[in-house]
């Protein structure tokens, strides 16, 4: 199987059709195509992952607000707290993991 720098010097030198035309299996062929768009596309998937950086981190914002306004907690949901709280606690151990 091609692996990332195989297929980004064949990108870079411009053999993308040697490059198509000697794949002999779908599964060589997939893994080169999606790292070929990585290697073009690169600033497009890094602008995905901080909009979706950005919206996950803004979606305690709402709540942030009513509790100022109404100075107290009072009727905010402890299981969603906990929800919370579990989603990231299982974002961090999957980060320190990988």
């Amino acid at each position: 199987m091609l692996d990332k720098k195989e297929c980004e010097e064949k990108v870079v030198k411009r053999r993308l059709p040697q490059l198509i035309l000697g794949m002999a299996r779908f599964n060589k062929l997939f893994a080169c195509a999606d790292n070929i768009y990585y290697i073009l596309f690169q600033w497009y998937v890094e602008a995905i992952g901080m909009v979706s950086l950005l919206v996950e981190a803004s979606l305690g914002a709402p709540q942030l607000i009513r509790n100022w306004q109404r100075k107290s907690t009072q009727g905010m949901s402890v299981p969603m707290v906990l929800a919370w709280l579990t989603g990231d606690l299982a974002k961090t151990a999957y980060f320190v993991a990988t």
